[in-house]
């Protein structure tokens, strides 16, 4: 018998190392938890809440109450949830870690926010466990096909290599975001049978113990991805399992953003709001019967186009052909939501009777190659634009939006956004083009 007394709350993990088969039982106050082997080999891991100032009692038996015995060695530590961001000179994405930190933190986990580290830094031991192996784990920043780039080397190496993983333990991971460039991405796709060397961050991952991995296919917009990682750990944070928390973020950003294009590996039942060391989905949305009544009417008195994508369809209305940013989504389990934006027939006519200085034609000049910060992508890949009535406090705007994807010949790629106003031609910025929706309440 142990006893363990927290002196902050939150999240907490017990169990037991070596070759002895373990069987654990905590108990916090009236609320218990058993396990027998969620832990390395036979040994037991539980995870459990815990108040400040409150003591659990740890019971430890062999899994052979009658004759068992062996040795082993206890452990009892914070949850904790790793979050990598750096300024890389071309883009910066210290800022991403802001809202992801609130609301990991406000649920129970130990949030530790690392700026300008190296990959050394997120493979080596804290607390007798690799950084990289803790339950949350979120990278921000340069990826590419197989890797992803540090802001800062460690012996003149700042690569994060797929195969390295492979050599590591993530049996504590339950949820790993890699927001990078191509970080679903095999390093060699040709191939049939893939050697593990070839494997994408995310498969990686799983394959090394994570529960999911959550990475995207295409050169991403680091202005996007910065909000749809802050919605995807806010539907993590209140209940969502990873399918639903990247719907609810799939619907905070435009509908042909690069973010959308994205993969999951492991359990996408996966949740995060509990202490379990496996845990799974339980939770369902509350009663929506008077919002399914408005989009059932809203749909028989407008037009709507279709998008569908990852087990989500996002319904948005169209006037005079051109797709506005007032949309109902309906998610994988039912769910649906409103963005607060009401676009009418009236706001477009207000527009085009200004119609002589709106330019659909206005093509932003794209070019060959660009240099960002100190690092320079010298191939055009592809270019792609977009018209849209956004409608934001009360005012629409027709914009253009044109992505071009470039890359260098260290196979790291860069997606880059102009975007324009079609009345005066000055350009805007494309992170502010966000979807306002309310979050619905979860049971």
């Amino acid at each position: 018998m142990y006893s363990f007394t927290a002196t902050t709350t939150g999240f907490y993990t017990v169990e037991t190392f070596g070759s002895t088969d373990t069987f654990g039982i905590v108990t916090v106050g009236s609320d218990y938890y058993i396990d027998n082997d969620s832990g390395s080999n036979t040994n037991f891991a539980i995870g459990f809440n815990q108040p400040a100032n409150t003591t659990a009692t740890i019971s430890v038996t062999h899994n052979n109450i009658t004759s068992g015995s062996g040795m082993f060695t206890i452990q009892v530590r914070k949850q904790k949830a790793r979050i990598y961001t750096g300024d890389y000179g071309d883009i910066n994405t210290i800022s991403h870690s802001v809202s992801p930190e609130l609301y990991l933190t406000s649920i129970g986990y130990e949030v530790c926010v690392h700026e300008n580290e190296s990959p050394h830094h997120a493979t080596s031991f804290d607390s007798n466990f690799r950084r990289l192996n803790s339950e949350i784990f979120f990278f921000s920043g340069h990826g590419a096909a197989g890797k992803v780039q540090f802001p800062t080397p460690y012996d003149n190496d700042d690569i994060l290599k797929a195969k390295t993983i492979k050599n590591l333990n993530m049996d504590n991971t339950k949820v790993a975001l890699w927001a990078s460039c191509n970080s679903a991405v095999r390093t060699n796709i040709s191939k049939p049978s893939e050697p593990p060397e070839n494997k994408s961050m995310i498969e990686i991952c799983v394959e090394s113990g994570a529960k999911s991995a959550v990475g995207f296919e295409v050169p991403i917009s680091y202005g996007s991805v910065g909000y749809w990682s802050n919605r995807f750990f806010y539907a993590l944070a209140n209940g969502c399992n990873v399918n639903s928390a990247i719907q609810f973020a799939d619907a905070s950003i435009l509908w042909f953003d690069p973010c959308r294009s994205h993969s999951v590996v492991g359990d996408d039942s996966t949740t995060i709001n509990n202490a379990n060391v496996n845990p799974k989905s339980s939770n369902n949305n509350t009663s929506q019967q008077e919002l399914y009544k408005q989009f059932e009417y809203d749909k028989s008195e407008f037009s709507y186009t279709l998008y569908e994508d990852y087990n989500m369809k996002q319904y948005f209305k169209t006037i005079n052909g051109i797709i506005t940013n007032d949309f109902y989504a309906i998610m994988g389990d039912g769910t649906i939501i409103k963005s607060v934006e009401t676009v009418s027939q009236q706001d477009i006519d207000n527009v085009l009777d200004n119609i002589e200085k709106i330019n659909f034609d206005l093509n932003p000049q794209v070019k060959n190659g660009i240099t960002e910060g100190k690092i320079t992508f010298d191939r055009l890949i592809s270019s792609k634009e977009h018209i849209i009535f956004y409608k934001k406090n009360g005012v629409v705007t027709p914009i253009k939006i044109v992505y071009s994807n470039y890359e260098n010949d260290n196979g790291y790629s860069t997606c880059h956004v102009d975007c324009v106003n079609l009345l005066d031609n000055s350009n805007i910025n494309y992170e502010t083009l966000t979807f306002d929706y309310d979050f619905p309440e979860f049971e």
